[in-house]
């Protein structure tokens, strides 16, 4: 595959993580604000409350995962770092 078109798909993935960041990013801080709505309340639902930390907490780990993978480059599997 000519280097231009490798960069080309490259960019597509890190565009498609990029989104899917976004997507997780927004359900995470709607997570966020459950959990504070259910432990302002008299007595809070301990269970619904693990489940949301649960579900906040896969949320991250795959926001970690994408942001990684978004960084490799394109062929040679080595991480990009910026410029400095």
């Amino acid at each position: 595959m000519p280097a231009t078109d490798e960069f080309a798909a490259w960019a597509g993935r890190v565009r498609a993580a990029v989104e899917t960041v976004d997507r997780l990013s927004d359900a995470a801080r709607r997570k966020e604000a459950l959990v504070r709505r259910l432990l302002r309340r008299p007595a809070p639902d301990a269970a619904a409350i693990g489940a949301l930390v649960i579900e906040l907490h896969a949320c991250r780990i795959e926001i970690d995962r994408l942001r990684r993978t978004a960084l490799l480059a394109p062929s040679s599997g080595h991480r990009l770092t910026p410029a400095t």
